[in-house]
């Protein structure tokens, strides 16, 4: 500071300017505290738990609760998924039998999402069979398409089960007539007779409109290999339930399974009896059939599936042993029963298709819903 007066008062005594004033150095900034390592370790934890911690989706970015969920088991309030594509119970069987599986049931699980479609398909039995068989019948099943299951009124992923009863197709004309199937004589002999020639397709004019729900079922083709085949399907269909199932109502008022069988039973009778009425001259006006009063009174909800099953085998036998033996000249015949006309080939396709029609019933109402069960207590 001394010197730099000196050098002002002779700046100023020569006339010169004065220097400018030095800058005055920057006053030291205080050393930080130095942090304790206790202090620092806290703050890294404290830093790492912030980090661990998972961010904070908003509310409409959460995940889906039902997405992670088990899927529920079909009953109480959960409805069952209704099949909207994919193929029958008879179609598998075809399947199977192009394959030669051996006669027997297969039960497949699987989950059916909410958007309907199938997943997780596993085979549950029989535990041995071909890996080609296996995978037909997985990825069958895989290819099935369904209205989803709801609860509450809202879709939900349900665990759904597919039971297939197969058996081998029927043996072909050439072969010896007598059959057994699970001990059910099916002995039909020839079947293809002079009537058989003659038992073509009805034209919609022979019988009243409303059987054309039962003859528009039955495919073409020579209709007693159709009936054979039928009664067959419909054996192997229910031979193997658990004989508890018989009772099964998928409503409080509607028949039981085996009231079910049972109706099929005594309208291939009256239908077969109509048929041998006209073809044998009949010209009163056959009476019709009340399937509720009949229903009531034929006993078979008290009866097991296997006697129905065999009596069914055996009414069929009659039928076309009846309709085949006609001279073929009565096949266009003209009678009447309950108020309306029909020709006597009418009814064998009548017989075809209502049984049929009954199949199908009991795959979509009595089977499906059991058999989606199956398994899962």
């Amino acid at each position: 500071m001394k010197t730099l007066s000196i050098l002002t008062a002779v700046a100023l005594a020569l006339g010169c300017d004065a220097p400018p004033p030095a800058e005055a150095p920057a006053s030291p900034q205080p050393a930080a505290e130095p942090i304790a390592v206790e202090e620092a370790t806290e703050e890294v934890e404290a830093v790492a738990e912030v980090e661990d911690e998972e961010p904070v989706q908003a509310e409409d970015e959460s995940p889906d609760e039902e997405e992670s969920a088990e899927p529920y088991t079909i009953g109480g309030d959960v409805t069952a998924p209704k099949k909207i594509s994919g193929p029958s119970l008879e179609e598998l069987n075809d399947l199977l039998h192009h394959r030669r599986f051996r006669w027997g049931a297969c039960i497949l699980s699987s989950v059916v999402t909410r958007e309907g479609k199938v997943e997780q398909v596993e085979l549950l039995k029989p535990e041995r069979v071909s890996s080609e068989v296996e995978d037909v019948l997985v990825r069958t099943l895989e290819g099935y398409r369904f209205e989803p299951a709801t609860k509450d009124g809202q879709p939900v992923a349900v665990r759904y089960n597919l039971t297939i009863f197969h058996c081998p197709h029927w043996p072909s004309e050439s072969s010896p007539p007598r059959r057994t199937v699970r001990g059910r004589l099916f002995g039909f002999g020839d079947h293809a007779g002079r009537g058989a020639r003659d038992m073509k397709r009805p034209d919609a004019s022979e019988y009243d409109a409303y059987y054309g729900l039962y003859v528009g079922q039955v495919p073409s083709g020579d209709i007693f290999s159709t009936l054979r085949e039928g009664v067959r399907t419909t054996v192997a269909l229910l031979s193997e339930l658990p004989p508890e199932w018989a009772t099964y109502r998928y409503a409080e008022d509607k028949w039981s399974l085996a009231d079910v069988l049972g109706h099929v039973l005594d309208a291939e009778r009256v239908f077969a009896y109509r048929g041998m009425c006209i073809a044998r001259g009949e010209t009163a006006d056959l009476p019709s059939m009340d399937q509720d009063l009949y229903a009531a009174g034929s006993n078979a909800g008290s009866r097991p599936l296997a006697s129905l099953l065999d009596e069914f085998a055996a009414v069929r036998r009659a039928s076309v042993a009846l309709f085949a033996g006609m001279d073929p000249a009565v096949a266009t015949r003209q009678g009447r029963a309950s108020g309306f006309p029909f020709t006597v080939r009418t009814f064998p396709w009548i017989l075809a298709g209502h049984e049929i029609h009954h199949r199908k019933v009991i795959e979509a109402r009595y089977l499906e819903p059991l058999l989606a069960g199956a398994g899962e207590a």
